[in-house]
């Protein structure tokens, strides 16, 4: 985590600013790697392995813990998953009109699906944040980047987006795939993006989504109830309007783009792989950009 970025950051228990109270590694980049960071009110906040923790859990749709709980595990899956995703991202990328010395967040990075192919995009001379929830998908995060982009600034946060740990305006541009994850937190998170943008700053995330009421949607809502997730999975069948929560947060404007569209193989074995697209039933992935 570079110092540089505690100027943007705020203690998430007071919302008073952050400063380093003790040093006790540092990269050669000026990262720091081991050491405290506080505030005036004496809240006291780790750095562990290149990561300013503010939280330690997964969420409890990404349980990283679980599905990538040793960084073999992690990097075995990368390549595949890099490759995968870059499609995906690509329309978000296309969307992104990022100038120099302007700060980035990708909030619930995840396996850094957006991030890593986000880093072959824009310029050395952006500041890029990673967020996600999981300290231990950032542990691999951090680990993958200072091996494969270690030329690459980029800062690594655990924390909740649904509270985040920086000041009003302090970031131009946010970015997310698959922020739905965060399941009943979705509207909340979509609040904080708007708190902690600059005026005219760019909020741009991917959402995928199945018809609410299909046979998709059903198993996988009673996938996540056995998995003890108590949370609100109605993220899963959300439609393509954002009218509510952008209205009541502070976007002026918000256009939606559908970048693909997706029926499930017919005979299909569910139990084999991916849950969606359900066979037989459509999945449909969209690109949000709202401008502050």
């Amino acid at each position: 985590m570079h110092e540089t970025v505690l100027t943007l950051m705020r203690c998430p228990t007071c919302h008073r600013e952050l400063r380093v109270s003790s040093l006790e590694e540092r990269y050669p980049s000026s990262e720091m790697v081991e050491g405290l960071v506080t505030c005036p009110a004496g809240h006291t906040w780790p750095v562990e392995d290149g990561i300013l923790v503010f939280t330690r859990d997964d969420a409890p749709s990404d349980p990283w813990s679980n599905s990538h709980a040793d960084y073999e595990t992690y990097c075995g899956h990368q390549s595949a998953w890099l490759a995968s995703s870059g499609g995906k991202v690509i329309p978000l990328l296309e969307r992104l009109h990022v100038g120099p010395a302007q700060v980035m967040l990708d909030v619930c990075t995840g396996a850094g699906g957006l991030l890593f192919n986000l880093l072959n995009q824009i310029g050395r001379q952006v500041d890029v944040i990673s967020l996600d929830m999981s300290l231990t998908i950032q542990r691999h995060n951090r680990r993958y980047l200072l091996e494969q982009h270690c030329d690459r600034k980029v800062s690594f946060v655990a924390a909740d987006a649904a509270d985040m740990p920086f000041h009003d305006g302090a970031l131009h541009h946010v970015v997310s795939y698959g922020m739905g994850n965060m399941l009943n937190k979705m509207a909340h998170g979509v609040s904080e993006v708007a708190r902690v943008l600059t005026s005219e700053g760019t909020f741009t995330f991917t959402h995928m989504y199945v018809d609410e009421g299909s046979e998709g949607w059903r198993v996988m809502s009673s996938l996540l109830r056995r998995a003890g997730v108590k949370e609100d999975v109605r993220y899963l069948g959300m439609a393509p309007s954002f009218a509510a929560p952008m209205a009541c947060t502070g976007f002026r404007s918000y256009d939606i783009r559908v970048t693909n569209e997706v029926m499930g193989e017919p005979e299909r074995d569910v139990e084999a792989g991916p849950l969606f697209p359900y066979p037989g039933e459509r999945l449909t992935e969209i690109v949000v950009k709202a401008v502050k």
